[in-house]
């Protein structure tokens, strides 16, 4: 939910802005999850691409304060979050709710960005892998390889605590090249880095 006012997105909108057009390469592709209510305040055709911390699965119906991938793109939205660990664990967010939200995202031309990754609890036990290939089965179940082809983005380390493991790309890696999803390892790109705002 943060930042919490319009004026504090705009600063740190303008500060990553400026960092991405210090980095001066065409191989990364900065992008800024705002709240809703600032979306529309902001410009997608810079540096800097917009996405939304959530996407509903349905593009019309009675569906009281969600927000749809159609709604979203129609504000220039080119991404949405889908299976934040918060959401999974605070508002109960399946993985089969998260493969519906993949596919509304695909379907209106939109980039999810898939978040996979166990719990510190399922860590310790040693289910991590798993867990992982669970959620990325499920989460892709039925996702055609051509509509999904280069738009799907695990985002396999957000720094939280002592959620992040040392070597988690290695292990992703590893571990995907397990899964019996019909989507081939080649096209899952990793995200070795994400803000969440």
């Amino acid at each position: 939910m943060n930042p919490p006012s319009l004026r504090d997105a705009r600063a740190l909108f303008d500060e990553i802005e400026n960092d991405a057009y210090e980095m001066r390469s065409d191989k990364v592709e900065a992008v800024i999850c705002m709240p809703y209510i600032f979306l529309s305040d902001f410009d997608s055709e810079g540096k800097v691409r917009l996405g939304a911390q959530d996407v509903f699965w349905e593009s019309r119906g009675a569906y009281t304060g969600e927000i749809s991938a159609e709604m979203l793109r129609r504000l220039g939205v080119g991404y949405a979050i889908v299976g934040h660990s918060e959401r999974r664990k605070f508002l109960g967010e399946t993985d089969e709710m998260a493969n519906s939200k993949v596919a509304a995202c695909l379907a209106e031309g939109m980039r999810p960005i898939l978040c996979i990754g166990e719990t510190l609890e399922e860590r310790r036990r040693g289910d991590a892998g798993d867990v992982i290939i669970r959620q990325l089965e499920k989460a892709l179940g039925g996702i055609s390889d051509s509509s999904a082809r280069g738009k799907l983005a695990p985002v396999p380390v957000i720094a939280t605590s002592t959620a992040a493991a040392p070597n988690f790309e290695d292990s992703l890696e590893r571990t995907t090249s397990r899964c019996s999803s019909p989507w081939p390892e080649s096209r899952v790109s990793v995200v070795s880095a994400f803000l969440l705002v």
